[in-house]
């Protein structure tokens, strides 16, 4: 997958710094353009035809620019196609996704908060209404104070050398490999291919009950080993080393897991949930993964035709 332009949602945070970097070390890497979006959410306010109305809009604006001022200061050397935007709106995530549209950006990045609780059950995060509204990948990124980056200096841009795939085999997450693919570094970075084969007992229909059919759990392995290696195999030419695994388990831990064991810099999956109306959703495992992986996640919208 070619990535020739991104677009980088900021709001100015220090989770939004952090993504900022991620947005470029892709941009400088790739040769691709550069798209920095500020959205100032307008509230009831915005309607009243007033002189104060008029002057806070243009306060907002001109704070917006000062600050992108900072991100477009260092870039003049490692990336010459960056372009700046700031634009009103209702609500963020519908801007973004309206902006990524018209724009024809390949990959849309941005900081996560990792709100949890009561509030983000009620309201949703803008990352979650942003997921549910783009047709392009979403790189979320968390806070990474200890990210050694200087946007002034490309030799010191994020590589990934260690990339986690999960696989189920749905449309989605084959899309994911082709996305990690284009990722990794061009000398090759190390793909890791894991599905995740979750606990299912066959029934037996005389009595009701689990029962214990011989070699069925066997079978399952191979039969996901298997169709892991043709997934694998469909990378063949690729620079890097590609691995296989296999594990029995629940998706979103043992996930979690082998990117810590793994030294993973960024996971890649599919995000193929979608409710009785047709609207894509956050399924449980790619929401625990977005909120709880140590390192950055791309995920990969699935076509509307996909199940």
């Amino acid at each position: 997958m070619t990535i020739g332009r991104i677009l980088f949602a900021t709001d100015f945070s220090r989770h939004a710094q952090t993504a900022y970097l991620y947005a470029l070390s892709l941009a400088q890497a790739h040769g691709a353009g550069l798209d920095i979006l500020h959205v100032c959410c307008e509230g009831d306010w915005s309607e009243e035809d007033s002189e104060a109305c008029t002057r806070l809009k243009a306060e907002f604006s001109a704070y917006a620019e000062g600050q992108m001022a900072r991100y477009q200061a260092p870039l003049k050397a490692a990336i010459t196609d960056v372009r700046t935007h700031v634009v009103f709106g209702r609500r963020a995530s519908q801007e973004v996704a309206r902006c990524a549209g018209e724009w024809g950006v390949d990959l849309v990045v941005a900081g996560s908060r990792g709100t949890g609780g009561l509030k983000r059950w009620i309201y949703g995060s803008t990352l979650d209404r942003m997921l549910k509204l783009l047709s392009k990948p979403v790189l979320s990124v968390t806070e990474r104070p200890d990210l050694a980056v200087d946007p002034a200096d490309p030799a010191t841009y994020v590589r990934f050398q260690r990339i986690l795939v999960p696989v189920d085999f749905s449309e989605c997450s084959l899309s994911a490999v082709r996305m990690a693919r284009g990722l990794g570094t061009p000398a090759g970075s190390v793909i890791q291919l894991l599905h995740v084969l979750e606990d299912v007992f066959p029934i037996g229909f005389d009595v009701g009950m689990v029962v214990p059919f011989p070699n069925f759990h066997e079978g399952r392995l191979a039969g996901a080993r298997q169709r892991l290696q043709t997934v694998a195999d469909g990378l063949a030419g690729y620079a890097g080393t590609v691995t296989t695994e296999v594990v029995p388990g629940v998706s979103a831990l043992e996930i979690l897991d082998r990117a810590q064991e793994g030294g993973s810099d960024l996971i890649v999956m599919g995000l193929h949930g979608r409710d009785f109306t047709g609207e894509r959703f956050i399924g449980a495992v790619t929401d625990k993964v977005i909120r709880h992986a140590a390192c950055p996640v791309v995920t990969m919208t699935c076509p509307l035709e996909c199940p």
